[in-house]
Formats: structure tokens, C-alpha cells, sequence
């Protein structure tokens, strides 16, 4: 009987190894997804940066040929 509590002793303490493993990975993979989404959301916003001064840019271009045909 003491060996048996003895074993299921170990296999808690193996379980709870484990589990505590499983958290640390799950841990690092949100970590890694967060950072990946903020990569993501920052990109995004340099392309917005990036549309808006091409939608200027060709406002600005349209404008000035406006202008020279008026001319």
C-alpha cells in the first residue's frame, strides 16, 4: 500500500511537470502570436501612411495639370 501512494505520489508530481511545461509553452506561443500581430498591425499602418501620401501626391499632380491646362 505505501509503495502504491509512493508511485501515485510521482505520477502527480510528473503530471504536474508536465502541465506546468504545457503552460510555459502555451505562454510563449501567445507571446510570439502578440508580437507577430503587432508586427502585423504596424505594417499595416505604414501602408496606410504610404496610400494616403500617394492619394495626395496624385490630388497634388492632378491639381497642377488642371492648372498648366487652364493656362
Amino acid at each position: 500500500m505505501d509503495e502504491e501512494f509512493k508511485s501515485l505520489g510521482r505520477k502527480v508530481k510528473e503530471s504536474n511537470k508536465l502541465e506546468e511545461m504545457k503552460v510555459v509553452d502555451a505562454k510563449a506561443q501567445v507571446k510570439g502570436v502578440k508580437a507577430s500581430k503587432n508586427e502585423a498591425f504596424k505594417r499595416l499602418e505604414t501602408t496606410q501612411k504610404e496610400i494616403g501620401d500617394i492619394k495626395t501626391a496624385t490630388k497634388e499632380a492632378l491639381r497642377k495639370a488642371e492648372m498648366l491646362e487652364a493656362a
